[in-house]
C-alpha cells in the first residue's frame, strides 16, 4: 500500500512571535524583526513537519491510497493507515472511492476511525465498490490533523522547533558542516543534535 498526502496551508504560526522572542532573548515589545521571525518560524515549521510527518498546527489533509490493507479474515473490515498526526476522533470528513463511473462517497456507516498517538487506522467495510483500474490512487480520505495550538505540542517537539528556529537565525543558511558523515545537518538541513530530539516523534512512511 502506498500513500500520498496533500495538506492545506497553515493559517497560524505553530508558535507565536512572543514565544520565539523569549527563546531568542529578544524584547517582546521589539517589533522590528517580526516579519523576519515569522518567516523563520514558517521555514523551521515546514522542515520539522516534513521530517516528522506531524502537523504543528491544524489543517485539512487529503490522503490518497492505491490499495487497502487486508484485515483479519474474521472481521468484515480492511484498513488504511493515515500516516499523519495528530488525528482525533471525528477527524475524517469524507471518504471516496474513485470508480469507473467517477467518485463514489463512502457513507460513514461503512468506515470506522481508530486514532493512535502516531497515526490513525481507518477501517473500511469490505465490498465497498470496485476501484477504477486506471486510477493510481483510487481511495481518497479527507481529514483534519494537527495540534490545536502551541500549548498542545509535546514539550520536546516544541523545544526542537525552537532550537531549529534559533539555529536558522544564527547561521543564516550556513549549517556549519553539512552531511551525515560530518556530523552536521541531515538532508533537510536540520542539525544532528536537534534531529535526535525530533526523531522521537517521527512517523515513518513504510511502503508494503
Amino acid at each position: 500500500m502506498t500513500d500520498r498526502y496533500e495538506a492545506s496551508a497553515p493559517t497560524v504560526l505553530a508558535v507565536s512571535l512572543d514565544t520565539v522572542k523569549l527563546f531568542l532573548k529578544i524584547d517582546v515589545g521589539d517589533i522590528t524583526r517580526d516579519d523576519e521571525l515569522a518567516l523563520l518560524i514558517a521555514d523551521a515549521t515546514d522542515m520539522v513537519e516534513r521530517y516528522t510527518n506531524r502537523y504543528l498546527s491544524p489543517r485539512t489533509v487529503v490522503g490518497k491510497f492505491d490499495s487497502i490493507g487486508r484485515g483479519d479474515c474474521t472481521m468484515p473490515y480492511d484498513y488504511l493507515w493515515l500516516r499523519r498526526a495528530p488525528i482525533n476522533d471525528g477527524a475524517v470528513t469524507l471518504v471516496q472511492l474513485m470508480g469507473v463511473s467517477g467518485a463514489e462517497t463512502i457513507i460513514s456507516a461503512d468506515y470506522r476511525l481508530k486514532p493512535f498517538d502516531d497515526q490513525a487506522r481507518l477501517y473500511l467495510i469490505r465490498g465497498i465498490g470496485a476501484p477504477d483500474p486506471f486510477e493510481p490512487y483510487p481511495l481518497r480520505v479527507t481529514f483534519t490533523a494537527g495540534y490545536a495550538d502551541e500549548n498542545a505540542i509535546p514539550p520536546a517537539l516544541k523545544q526542537g522547533l525552537l532550537e531549529l528556529i534559533a539555529f536558522l537565525d544564527a547561521n543564516r543558511g550556513d549549517c556549519g558542516g553539512c552531511g551525515e558523515v560530518a556530523g552536521g545537518c541531515n538532508a533537510l538541513g536540520i542539525p544532528q543534535a536537534i534531529n535526535a530530539k525530533l526523531a522521537l516523534f517521527r512517523i515513518l512512511r513504510v511502503f508494503a
